[in-house]
């Protein structure tokens, strides 16, 4: 199964695409049925696979060049071993510092790495939440439940009765103007749990350049994943 993001636009024909990460987006005028659309992504099941494939190479290969490098807010710091009394991981200049008792301990750097990214991921996520809630505060809207966990096709979900939004771990990545796109996006479901005229019109009320920032993380972080 095919699963793919659709945006009607004011346009003719079907339009497919695929991003970066992997992810299917699909643009078709408001006059075209659904039913014609599934078969029109059906028909690209091929092209799509192939694209995909190539995103997942392009990923193992960006991975094995930098396996020594974390990106962090935009910024690239090398990994740096050093040998301490304690393990832990804290971030200087261009570079993350990784403590440990035992350096050549490989397992052990790698869990005291996936720790750091897990800590910073609250904090960032929570402080976007907070910068982009306040509009949503103010229409009566609870504050979500917030989760991140590793995500391959997408940046962010919504889940609207549930009231949870989720943050992909990597978006830890991104310049902090990209995080606070994605998390607006998904607050914007709480009202609109679709990609509609109004859920569009919403975002750009809010974030007049929410397409610039969103090309910014494609064309950035997308390319680093």
């Amino acid at each position: 199964m095919i699963v793919y993001t659709l945006e009607r636009k004011n346009v003719k024909n079907l339009n497919l695409r695929v991003r970066p990460d992997g992810w299917v987006y699909v643009s078709a005028g408001r006059l075209w049925p659904p039913d014609r659309i599934d078969a029109f992504v059906i028909s690209k099941v091929s092209f799509i696979l192939d694209a995909q494939k190539r995103c997942r190479e392009r990923d193992a290969q960006a991975a094995a060049r930098d396996e020594n490098a974390f990106f962090l807010l935009g910024r690239k710091l090398k990994i740096q071993v050093m040998g301490s009394r304690e393990d832990k991981v804290d971030v200087a200049e261009d570079k993350l510092l990784v403590f440990m008792k035992n350096p050549d301990d490989s397992l052990r750097q790698a869990r005291l790495v996936n720790h750091f990214q897990e800590k910073m991921c609250r904090t960032v996520f929570d402080d976007s939440l907070n910068r982009m809630y306040p509009f949503f505060q103010k229409q009566g809207i609870g504050k979500p439940v917030l989760r991140t966990r590793e995500m391959k096709s997408r940046w962010g979900s919504c889940q609207p009765v549930k009231g949870v939004i989720t943050m992909n771990k990597r978006l830890l990545s991104a310049p902090l103007s990209c995080i606070d796109y994605v998390m607006l996006h998904e607050l914007c479901h709480l009202i609109h749990p679709n990609h509609s005229a109004a859920f569009h019109g919403l975002m750009t009320s809010l974030m007049p350049d929410w397409k610039d920032r969103k090309r910014l993380l494609e064309s950035t972080v997308g390319s680093m994943l």
